[in-house]
């Protein structure tokens, strides 16, 4: 009985440890795919910061606008999401999350 407990735990390396070890986990493989889209809205942050309140408020009809010209969501991501990043007050939250 001992053999096949051994035999098991054999597996168990083999079978998940191992493998997960070289190619990670699937949840990291799916946070290193975000790595584009995270490059490319930190990219935008030098522009969307230099804007004013009236011209960040103004970029909601402009990606609307994008959007019904056919571009997809996730065409507009990253500025979206750049643009909500930049309003007043935000800033320190997400300070705080890319810190981390």
């Amino acid at each position: 009985m001992r053999a096949g407990s051994c035999a098991l735990c054999l597996r168990e390396c083999l079978c998940r440890r191992y493998p997960k070890a070289i190619f990670g986990s699937s949840n990291d493989r799916y946070v290193k795919s975000l790595g584009g889209i995270v490059k490319r809205i930190n990219d935008l942050e030098p522009t969307i910061a230099a804007m004013d309140e009236a011209t960040l408020k103004h970029q909601t009809v402009v990606l609307r606008e994008r959007l019904a010209q056919g571009e997809t969501m996730d065409d507009i991501l990253p500025e979206a999401f750049a643009t909500v990043r930049e309003r007043p007050g935000a800033r320190s939250a997400s300070a705080t999350m890319t810190s981390s």
